[in-house]
């Protein structure tokens, strides 16, 4: 039994009784007659099923609660070690592009490496002062835009196009 249903019980049992007399009340949705003591009891049984079903449910909501404190501290954890493997995997890539040269190539039949000349970028100095054609809506340089006019020979302070000496490329 359901707690909605004890609840729904206990209502009918307690609004539907008339007392007889001392010793009797009887339920005016069935007619049945039953003793006090009876009566009584029946209000005992179903006030303690409700009660434990509540009580019941209190422990559930605390176990759930220590469920989620334990979630918290397994995802917290979880950050860390993501941290960890994402810092040890940057400084291996990093240590591998230091120890190949350009242009080598290197398959192990199940890894594979290139080494390739990096892709080409616009680096800004913080005191450029970038023409308004070539800044974006947000009024920041538009490297695009100043890659294609460096490349077309239009001269910009402070705008010049650089190239990584080399790149990684893992499959």
């Amino acid at each position: 039994m359901n707690l909605y249903e004890i609840n729904r019980d206990f209502e009918k049992a307690i609004l539907n009784i008339v007392n007889l007399d001392d010793d009797l009340v009887v339920d005016e949705t069935t007619g049945e007659v039953i003793t006090q003591d009876a009566y009584d009891k029946i209000l005992d049984k179903l006030s303690l099923a409700r009660d434990e079903k509540l009580k019941n449910c209190l422990y559930y909501i605390k176990s759930l609660e220590a469920d989620e404190d334990i979630i918290s501290k397994e995802i917290n954890r979880l950050q860390g070690l993501k941290s960890t493997k994402t810092n040890a995997k940057e400084r291996l890539k990093a240590y591998v592009l230091e120890n190949v040269d350009k242009g080598e190539k290197l398959d192990f039949k199940t890894i594979k490496l290139s080494c390739v000349a990096g892709s080409e970028s616009v680096e800004i100095d913080a005191s450029a002062v970038i023409p308004q054609e070539y800044c974006s809506i947000k009024v920041t340089p538009s490297k695009t835009e100043l890659k294609k006019a460096l490349k077309s020979g239009i001269e910009i302070d402070g705008v010049r196009i650089v190239r990584p000496d080399k790149s990684l490329r893992i499959k």
